[in-house]
C-alpha cells in the first residue's frame, strides 16, 4: 500500500506541474485569440482577431485530479500505517533517558 500511496502523491504533485506549467489559468481554455495581420484592399494594415483552437488545463481539471490524488495517497498511508500498527509490525519506540 505503501508504494501505491507514493504513487498517488507523485501523481498529485505531477497534476500541479502541468497546471503550473500550462499557464496557472482557472478555467480550461478550449481556444484562445490569435492576432493577425491582414492588407485589404486598398493597402492598408488590418489588424484581425482569430481564435485558434487549444487545450490548456485549468485549475478546473487539475485541482480536482490533485486534490483527489493526494487524499488517495494520504487514505493508503494512513491505512498502511494501521495495518502495520495492528500486526506489530511498527518500530518500537526506544526511550530515551534522561542522562
Amino acid at each position: 500500500m505503501r508504494i501505491g500511496a507514493l504513487v498517488c502523491l507523485l501523481l498529485a504533485l505531477a497534476a500541479g506541474g502541468v497546471w503550473v506549467a500550462s499557464g496557472k489559468h482557472l478555467a480550461t481554455l478550449t481556444s484562445k485569440p490569435v492576432e493577425v495581420v491582414k492588407t485589404d484592399d486598398f493597402g492598408d494594415e488590418v489588424k484581425e482577431i482569430q481564435w485558434q483552437e487549444t487545450f490548456e488545463p485549468g485549475l478546473d481539471l487539475c485541482g480536482p485530479a490533485g486534490g483527489g490524488f493526494l487524499g488517495l495517497g494520504a487514505l493508503l498511508l494512513f491505512l498502511d500505517r494501521r495495518k502495520r500498527r495492528a500486526a506489530g509490525g511498527a518500530p518500537a519506540r526506544r526511550r530515551v533517558d534522561a542522562a
